[in-house]
This record gives C-alpha cells, sequence and structure tokens, in this order.
C-alpha cells in the first residue's frame, strides 16, 4: 500500500515519517526500478512484513517528497516512483509540503494502487508556534504565521476531501495517526512505543499556552 501524510506546515508530518522509518531501522539507498528520480530509502519489515519505500531525503530538518527537486522530476517523479515501487511489492511512504496540497497526480495514483492518506489535524495556532521555533523567529511573528497556516490548513482540507472519493483519508492528530500508521503497515507494537507518555499531553498543553499568548497579546494591542 501507499501511505501519504499530509498537513500544514509546521503540522508534525515529517516529525510522523521519522517515527514511521525508525520502527523499521536504517534506510538503504536504493535506486527507482527502471529509471532514475527521486531518490529512495529501502528498509526491511521488522516482522518480516513487506519492505518499505521512503520517496525522498530525510537528512535535513525538513524531509520527504519536498527534497525531490524539479531536475530531478518533482512531484511527477515522485508519484511515478511511488506506483512503481509498490509494484514490486514494498509498502511506500509520502510526505511533503507541496503533495498534501495535491490533488489530480495523488487521485490518479490512488486508481492504481492502494492508498491511504493520513492527514493531520493540528491546529493552525500549533503548527505556527512550530514554524516560528524551529526557524528562530520573534513572537512578534506569530500572527503572520498564525494567518498562513490556517490559508495552509484549508487548502489541505480542501485537497483532501476531493481524494477522499478516491482513496482512504484519515484526519487524525499526530498520536492517532502514529497508532494508524503502525496498524496499517503491520508493525510490532511495543520497543519504543507507539508514543512516549505525555507526548499527546505536551501538545495540548502547547496549543492551549499558545491559545493564551494571542489572547494575551490581542488584549495588549
Amino acid at each position: 500500500m501507499i501511505l501519504n501524510l499530509r498537513g500544514a506546515g509546521g503540522s508534525g508530518k515529517t516529525e510522523l515519517a521519522r517515527r514511521i522509518i525508525r520502527r523499521y531501522g536504517p534506510l538503504r539507498a536504493a535506486g527507482t526500478p527502471g529509471s532514475g528520480g527521486p531518490d529512495i530509502g529501502l528498509a526491511h519489515h521488522p516482522g518480516g512484513g513487506r519492505p518499505l519505500a521512503v520517496v525522498g531525503s530525510y537528512e535535513r530538518q525538513s524531509g520527504g517528497c519536498d527534497t525531490v527537486r524539479k531536475e530531478d522530476g518533482g512531484l511527477p517523479a515522485v508519484l511515478e516512483a511511488a506506483a512503481r515501487w509498490c509494484a514490486e511489492g514494498c509498502d511506500v511512504l509520502l510526505e511533503g509540503n507541496r503533495l498534501s496540497r495535491e490533488v489530480d497526480g495523488t487521485g490518479a495514483l490512488a486508481g492504481q494502487r492502494p492508498l491511504t492518506v493520513l492527514q493531520l489535524s493540528t491546529p493552525p495556532a500549533l503548527c505556527a508556534a512550530q514554524l516560528r521555533r524551529r526557524r528562530r523567529l520573534a513572537l512578534a511573528e506569530t500572527a503572520r504565521l498564525l494567518a498562513a497556516a490556517e490559508a495552509e490548513a484549508a487548502e489541505v482540507e480542501a485537497a483532501c476531501r476531493a481524494l477522499a472519493e478516491r482513496a482512504e483519508v484519515l484526519r487524525l492528530g499526530f498520536d492517532e495517526a502514529l497508532g494508524a500508521a503502525v496498524a496499517l503497515l503491520d508493525l510490532p507494537v511495543g520497543g519504543d512505543g507507539v508514543l512516549p507518555v505525555g507526548d499527546g499531553q505536551g501538545r495540548r498543553d502547547e496549543t492551549r499556552r499558545e491559545e493564551k499568548r494571542r489572547a494575551t497579546a490581542s488584549v495588549s494591542g
């Protein structure tokens, strides 16, 4: 199957991809069967199931399909690689900002191969806060980042609604999305656990803190 992680920037989809990959172990570089194209990482299933093919690189902070350059084929090459590796008997992991808002190519792919979208429901306020910390921006940038996150979340939502006619789309929080990925990929439960204890609560607390900061800034302004 093909698993496509979607969400606005800062929603946690790259972290979700990395947590899924860690359950498999180290990736080895592999080429796309029969052609060139994007970087592909391949990992054995820890329980002896289907291997995982990961499209794009995760060697930097923002990874996945966003690392595939236009000269390497861009999104068309990403989708073609996903179809080819799925046909080879692999599960395929796709994740990236550009792909999160794409419909036509992904819809066509869903007509060829089983495809499930995990759409992260991370609140825009938390997306903005996480982007601000990642980019080391001043608190004054929060309003601008929030407006951008709200607009991007709306675009992702519209794309996922359109894809729901052709693929399975699950809208979930981070914890639930990781649990769904573990189940869909037939991964063993245990080891490092689905999430460290308190991680979900920490995200909820951060959301409340960010909303409180926004309210305080509004009153003081």
